[in-house]
C-alpha cells in the first residue's frame, strides 16, 4: 500500500514529520524567502534591479526546483500511468524551441512566458488551500486568486519589461491607469482575503495557511508595484515559491522510494538518502543547463520549454486521485 507523506511510523520521527505539513511547509518557507530578501536588499538592491541580476541567482532558484518537479516522474510506474500528459508536456517542452527556430521575436516570447509564470506561481498557491479547505473555491476565493494574478502579471510586466515595453501605447495605458488603481485593488484583497480567512477559521490548518499565504503575496506585491523595490518583492514570492516546491517534491519522493526505489534516477546512488539526492541531482542537472544557456542561445529556449513542461504537469500531477496524491497529502 502507498504511504502518506506524512505517514509516521515511530514515535521518534513524529516531531520531525508534523513540522513538514502544511501551513509547517509554508511557514519554513516564508522564514528562508524573509532571510534570503534581507540579505538581498542589504548587500545588493542598489546594484541590481531583479534578482536574475544577482551572480550565482539562476544557478540556485528558478530551474532547481523544476527539475525536481520533473525527476519525481522518473519512474517506470508513474510514466505508464501519466502516458498522454507526458506527451502533451514533451509538446509543451518543444514549442519554445520550435519558436525560436522559426524566428519569433524573444521579447514578446519571454513577455508570453512570464504571464504563464505569474499564472503559475498563484496558482499553485491557492491549489494547496483548496485541498486544505477540502470544498471546492467559491466565489470570494476566485475574486482572491484573479486579482493576486492580475496584479502579478503587472508586477512582473513593470519588472522585467518597462523598458522593452516604452514605445508601446497600449502597454503605457495599461500601466498609467492600473499602477494608480494598485493601492484600491490590494486594499480589497485584503479585505476579501480577511473576509474568507474568517469565514474558514474553524479550519486552522487551512485558514493559517491562507493567512500565511496571502500576506506573502500582498508584501511582495506592495514592495514591487507600490516601493519600487522590485528586487525585494521578486526575491520574496521566488524563494517562497521555490523553497515549497522543494519540501513538497522531497517529501513525496522520500515516501514514495521508502522501501523499495522506484525512480531509476534515484537507483544509481542507492547508498545515499533520497532527501539528499532530490536536491542534489536538481540542482547538477539544472546548474549544467544553466551554465549552457549562458554559451548558447538555443538552451535557452530550451529551459523555457523544460519550464513550461513543468507547468503543465504540475496543474495534473496533484489532482485528487493522482499518483502523485497517494504519496502525498496536503491536509497533512
Amino acid at each position: 500500500m502507498p504511504l502518506p507523506a506524512f505517514g509516521v511510523t515511530s514515535p521518534r520521527i513524529d516531531f520531525p514529520v508534523r513540522l513538514f505539513t502544511m501551513p509547517g511547509v509554508l511557514f519554513l518557507s516564508f522564514l528562508l524567502a524573509s532571510l534570503i530578501a534581507v540579505f538581498v536588499v542589504w548587500f545588493f538592491h542598489s546594484a541590481y534591479a531583479i534578482p536574475e541580476n544577482i551572480p550565482g541567482w539562476v544557478f540556485l532558484f528558478g530551474l532547481p526546483h523544476i527539475v525536481s518537479s520533473l525527476q519525481t516522474s522518473a519512474d517506470v510506474s508513474y510514466l505508464k500511468q501519466y502516458k498522454s500528459r507526458m506527451l502533451v508536456a514533451l509538446a509543451c517542452a518543444g514549442l519554445p524551441v520550435l519558436l525560436y527556430l522559426l524566428g519569433f521575436s524573444s521579447k514578446y516570447v519571454f513577455i508570453a512566458f512570464f504571464v504563464l509564470t505569474a499564472h503559475h506561481i498563484v496558482s499553485q498557491q491557492y491549489g494547496i488551500c483548496i485541498s486544505l479547505v477540502k470544498k471546492p473555491p467559491c466565489l470570494l476565493l476566485k475574486l482572491c486568486k484573479f486579482i493576486t494574478l492580475f496584479l502579478g502579471i503587472l508586477a512582473y510586466l513593470q519588472a522585467y519589461f518597462s523598458a522593452d515595453l516604452a514605445d508601446n501605447v497600449y502597454y503605457g495605458l495599461m500601466l498609467s491607469k492600473w499602477l494608480h488603481l494598485h493601492y484600491w485593488l490590494l486594499a480589497l484583497l485584503v479585505f476579501m482575503a480577511a473576509y474568507y480567512a474568517w469565514s474558514i477559521r474553524k479550519n486552522v490548518r487551512a485558514a493559517s495557511y491562507f493567512v500565511l499565504n496571502n500576506l506573502v503575496f500582498i508584501a511582495a506585491l506592495y514592495l514591487i508595484l507600490g516601493q519600487q523595490w522590485a528586487l525585494a518583492g521578486l526575491v520574496l514570492i521566488r524563494v517562497l515559491h521555490d523553497s515549497t516546491a522543494f519540501f513538497i517534491y522531497v517529501l513525496h519522493d522520500v515516501s514514495r522510494n521508502r522501501h523499495t526505489r522506484k525512480n531509476f534516477l534515484y537507483t544509481l546512488l542507492p547508498k545515499l538518502p533520497v532527501a539528499l539526492l532530490n536536491p542534489l541531482f536538481a540542482l547538477a542537472i539544472a546548474g549544467l543547463l544553466v551554465y549552457l544557456s549562458l554559451h548558447f542561445e538555443v538552451v535557452v529556449a530550451i529551459v523555457m520549454g523544460i519550464t513550461l513542461a513543468h507547468y503543465y504537469l504540475e496543474a495534473h500531477i496533484w489532482k485528487g486521485g493522482t499518483p502523485h496524491r497517494q504519496h502525498f497529502r496536503f491536509e497533512g
